[in-house]
């Protein structure tokens, strides 16, 4: 886990502002009594120069203040008259302060107040010495906050063990701030997973701290438990009903962990109601829209965003991925040939133009955008890819093979090589009839990653189809389905292994499924299957439907065959 600095050192500052503000809360205190007094009579006491300091003080008269304080301790010495000259004299000299507290601890060696303002980390006195101080304290007194104070100056000091040792010590673990403290100097010394627990302990003691569930949350966030994180954000989001930024964040992480539905809700939430981050909610509930392919909605939040675009990314490249989705193609590709070379979305705006080209039956054109980008950008991956998957579009098979091949020489993610290997086993087997070749790149594909089940399910389909070893083949299209259970083609591919099983049962049940999707090869499968079964009527419909998909000379075969049968039969 990689906990932010910046978190930790807000919570230290926290504190530190804390034990400032209380070095001067005696004198604020005074000196606002006075100020709210309608008459201050002249009292013929040792403290009236006291109060005289204190109305200078008022006045931001420091060095007058200074000298009635003095007088003062001269006429009747006291700690509380010397703590207050310290607390004076550090707003003017801070080593003048420290001498004053030093000379009160010799003088009161077992005042608190005096020693709580020696230990505070602005008074400019050795570390050493104030942990002398405070250990000869805690001999006789049992003090949380000075015990606190120990186990952070040797925190700073990298005593770990003593550091670890003195926490140990501290007592009234039901204190939400001691719990707090505690952990900020756990963090510190790089204790995360304990200092985690005790800001945990302090939230359930202490809900209605929202800094600290903010911060819990963070910490939750890094570590990766980001589901917990939701649940400490959606809590204070009850007390923060008009919080923008918060539902903001807790979109955020929704989308994170994959919850894209529940998090588009609070985008939405934070669009109707929020104004200063309602264009970064635009922006992600877009991604998301075109996720879930609604390139409408994508449309209409991306075209906004054009208008008052101050969200910094590239909307351009994503309204034109909305356009290319609604079949615009023209204006997705105006728009991505608007994408500047020195963007990051430059390759890919190219590669869309391409695929629209090739669309568009200009696949030869879409080659040549992707030759001239190769030539800016000679070390683009994507790019080089795209190359030679059009290469094999245009039945330039060899050529195709031989890049991808070149690529899997290079420097290349396991990602890259995956799809590579898996298209060039499609190009051996679909395209080259090279069954062999195409089962040694699938079987690449599946040593780099045992979950490819695209490459799983390729290599049992071939097992399967050319009748190498059925049964190994359906094991393998089985673990696949376990992966993407909903999978077409997956699907198809036990359908097809139950068929060569002689399982026309099974297989007409499972194929059924998969010919929903309308798929002219699953559907030729089901046709075989229906055959088998003598149902002739039902076999040339799906036929039928596989040929005007796809002009498949034995499927033609089929329905002149199944024409016969049914003649025969009637």
């Amino acid at each position: 886990m990689i906990v932010n600095k910046q978190n930790v050192k807000s919570i230290l500052t926290l504190i530190i502002a804390v034990t400032v503000l209380g070095i001067f809360a005696g004198c604020s205190r005074k000196v606002t009594e006075i100020k709210n007094s309608t008459h201050i009579k002249k009292i013929e006491n040792p403290y009236y120069p006291y109060i005289k300091s204190l109305l200078y003080l008022r006045d931001g008269k420091i060095n007058p203040a200074i000298n009635k304080a003095i007088e003062s301790e001269r006429i009747k010495r006291s700690p509380e008259i010397l703590i207050y000259i310290s607390k004076l004299m550090f707003l003017k000299n801070k080593h003048a302060a420290a001498n004053i507290v030093l000379y009160a601890h010799r003088k009161y060696p077992r005042n608190r107040k005096i020693i709580i303002l020696l230990l505070n980390r602005t008074m400019p006195i050795n570390t050493d010495k104030k942990i002398t101080v405070a250990k000869k304290y805690l001999k006789n007194k049992n003090d949380n906050s000075i015990r606190i104070i120990l186990a952070d100056m040797y925190a700073q000091k990298q005593q770990i063990s003593k550091s670890i040792s003195t926490l140990s010590k501290i007592t009234g673990k039901n204190n939400s701030k001691i719990l707090i403290s505690e952990g900020t100097i756990y963090l510190k010394l790089g204790l995360k997973g304990k200092a985690e627990k005790l800001f945990e302990k302090a939230y359930k003691l202490d809900s209605s701290n929202i800094k600290l569930g903010l911060f819990l949350a963070k910490l939750k966030e890094e570590k990766g438990a980001v589901a917990k994180a939701i649940k400490i954000y959606r809590k204070i989001a009850v007390r923060r009903p008009k919080d923008m930024f918060l539902r903001y964040h807790i979109a955020n992480d929704l989308e994170r962990i994959g919850k894209d539905k529940e998090a588009l809700l609070y985008y939405n939430e934070v669009l109707n109601n929020g104004q200063r981050f309602k264009n970064r909610a635009a922006f992600s509930a877009g991604l998301i829209y075109l996720k879930f392919e609604n390139f409408k909605k994508a449309e209409v939040l991306f075209e906004q965003l054009l208008k008052d675009d101050t969200i910094g990314y590239h909307v351009e490249y994503y309204l034109a991925l909305a356009k290319k989705g609604m079949g615009e193609l023209k204006s997705a590709y105006n728009l991505f040939s608007r994408i500047n070379i020195g963007s990051d979305f430059y390759a890919d705006s190219i590669i869309n133009m391409a695929e629209i080209k090739n669309s568009l039956n200009k696949t030869e054109e879409g080659l040549k955008l992707i030759e001239h980008a190769l030539k800016l950008k000679p070390a683009n991956i994507k790019l080089k890819i795209t190359k030679a998957r059009l290469l094999r579009i245009l039945k330039r098979y060899d050529e195709s093979v031989s890049l991808y091949k070149k690529l899997l020489s290079g420097r290349i993610n396991s990602d890259n090589k995956q799809y590579i290997y898996l298209n060039i086993a499609d190009i051996e087997y679909a395209n080259k009839n090279n069954t062999k070749s195409a089962i040694i790149f699938l079987k690449k594909a599946i040593s780099l990653n045992p979950k490819n089940a695209e490459a799983m399910n390729y290599l049992g389909y071939i097992y399967i189809d050319k009748n190498i070893n059925i049964h190994k083949g359906i094991r393998m299209v089985k673990n696949a389905l376990k992966i993407y259970p909903e999978n077409n083609f997956y699907q198809d591919s036990l359908g097809w292994g139950y068929f060569k099983l002689a399982k026309y049962r099974k297989a007409v049940k499972i194929l059924k499924k998969a010919a929903k999707s309308g798929d002219p090869t699953i559907l030729k499968h089901l046709g075989y299957v229906y055959k088998k079964l003598k149902k002739y009527n039902a076999a040339y419909r799906v036929f039928l439907k596989s040929y005007h998909q796809k002009n498949d000379k034995s499927v033609y075969k089929q329905l002149i065959l199944l024409k016969k049968l049914m003649n025969s039969s009637r």
